[in-house]
């Protein structure tokens, strides 16, 4: 029972679909406001808010990552912490710098969430 989770994560790559349909409903069980971290597949409940679906490229090949948050019983979106906003994985384009060149990783945007007022969006 992970119904108390704040974060859960499912390397779901391989999932078969009868799996992650008893995952998702597992998962309606969560608290609003809790995140659910899935590879390749979303969860597919209408019980969630998808606020991130960005693909990246892992160990094993390409993966797309999508972050969903439970929302509120009544079906109305939680009030979800400001997720980071990274760099896109530049890895699949044949003009991507490689890992000689000097990037900047310090900038994070932050993108949702309520407050914080002023600024140009950036920490860092």
């Amino acid at each position: 029972d992970w119904s108390d989770g704040d974060v859960v994560f499912a390397n779901s790559t391989c999932f078969e679909d009868g799996l992650m349909r008893d995952m998702a409903r597992q998962a309606e069980n969560l608290k609003p406001g809790a995140y659910f971290i899935t590879f390749t597949k979303g969860l597919g409940s209408d019980a969630f808010e998808t606020l991130e679906r960005k693909r990246y490229r892992m160990s094993w090949g390409p993966a797309t990552v999508f972050v969903h948050v439970r929302k509120n019983h009544d079906g109305s979106s939680a009030a979800a912490r400001p997720l980071a906003q990274i760099a896109d994985d530049d890895s699949y384009n044949d003009d991507a710098p490689s890992d000689d060149d000097e990037t900047d990783d310090d900038d994070v945007e932050v993108i949702g969430g309520a407050g914080g007022g002023g600024g140009d969006g950036h920490a860092g």
